[in-house]
């Protein structure tokens, strides 16, 4: 009698750590989604930055300057619309790149670290005809 209580306790006990681990994989599995999403914002980010960046550099060499030299140094202004539009499309085109390259790395990263949690930890119930296995795997 003491064996049947202890063996079934045994099996809500297994069953209930199964049904965890499937929970906590969907959890990484959601997780991993999400950071998906982020590493694809990123290179979305990079591409509107680097195109931007560009335009920019394009439009300020373009613009009409006025340059000056005294001495060791020298400036240059210009009243040249393309001017302020090239720069304002450097500056953002250059913070749009380095948000981009910051998510697809933060994203890359993370999907990484969940992927390994999810292969490392394993735990099954295998009841064939024959016999009862129970696996605990963790791989380092």
């Amino acid at each position: 009698m003491a064996k049947k209580i202890l063996f079934s306790l045994l099996i809500v006990f297994l069953v209930t750590i199964v049904s965890a681990q499937v929970e906590q994989k969907e959890y990484f599995e959601k997780k991993i989604s999400h950071y998906k999403e982020m590493q694809k914002k990123g290179k979305t980010y990079q591409i509107i930055g680097g195109v931007s960046a560009l335009v920019g550099i394009v439009s300020m060499s373009a613009a009409e300057w006025d340059c000056y030299s005294y001495g060791m140094g020298g400036s240059c202004d210009s009243d040249d619309p393309k001017a302020v539009v090239g720069a304002l499309c450097l500056i953002g085109g250059i913070s749009f790149g380095v948000t981009g390259v910051i998510y697809s790395s933060i994203g890359i990263k993370k999907i990484r670290q969940y992927k390994r949690i999810i292969e490392n930890l394993s735990i099954g119930i295998s009841p064939n005809s024959k016999t009862f296995e129970f696996q605990l795997v963790y791989k380092f």
